[in-house]
């Protein structure tokens, strides 16, 4: 029995909102910590048992 190739199309996920109706404001979680942004009290990494 012969196969047959067929073409097909690469799955595409797309999650999120398109680029022409995001919103112009930035990203905060990407800036120095600020008022509007919450900082973190330095504490040693919690090992694992």
């Amino acid at each position: 029995m012969p196969i047959t190739p067929l073409e097909t199309w690469p799955v595409m996920a797309t999650s999120g909102t398109e680029s022409m109706c995001a919103s112009m404001m930035a990203v905060t979680r990407l800036v120095a910590p600020g008022p509007e942004v919450a900082m973190h009290t330095p504490t040693r990494p919690v090992t694992m048992a």
